[in-house]
């Protein structure tokens, strides 16, 4: 079994700010690289790719939130809110996520938008963005976790981390992280 988590990244603001916002939310927090990085139980456990905690501090803080979710190493979704509202969204490789959504009526595929990306989330590059988008050289989707996370100029440290592997051992990321609710 490949690779499974989520984290949200949070721009433009400081561990302090988004640890008060989390209130009683269970999560690690890291900050570095002009950004903060949250592993929520919450997006892991009660609603994976469903952007809960993304949403909740994108509403808080007024600040941009990104929340990159990683399936089994075999597709990659993100999810960006502004606000509090989706603002834009895509699942990768297309092929791999066209045969998860014909088993359900009704769905379709977010496709990247990498020019509002990048506008609405205030930093990036469209031409790192197409490498990012070019996944045929992909063996693990965490590889392209890493990849969108430097083409939109934030935190590779968090690629291929959620809160289940973390919450053993926090010291695996090797930069500091809190816990809460503290």
């Amino acid at each position: 079994m490949g690779n499974t988590h989520a984290n949200v990244t949070v721009v433009d603001t400081t561990v302090d700010d988004v640890v008060r916002a989390l209130g009683s939310a269970e999560a690690l927090v890291a900050g570095g690289d002009g950004a903060v990085v949250v592993f929520a139980a919450a997006d892991e456990h009660d609603g994976f790719s469903a952007g809960i905690t993304a949403r909740m501090l994108s509403t808080a803080l007024e600040r941009p939130a990104l929340e990159v979710a990683v399936f089994d190493d075999d597709l990659l979704q993100y999810q960006l809110f502004v606000d509090g509202e989706l603002v834009d969204e895509a699942a990768v490789p297309e092929d791999v996520a066209a045969e998860m959504v014909d088993d359900r009526v009704g769905e379709e595929i977010p496709v990247s938008s990498p020019d509002r990306l990048i506008a609405a989330l205030g930093r990036g590059s469209l031409v790192a963005m197409a490498d990012v988008l070019a996944t045929d050289d992909l063996v693990f989707v965490s590889e392209l976790h890493e990849r969108l996370a430097a083409a939109l100029e934030l935190p590779t440290w968090a690629a291929g981390w959620g809160f289940h592997y973390l919450d053993e051992d926090p010291d695996e990321l090797r930069i500091p992280v809190i816990r809460t609710p503290a």
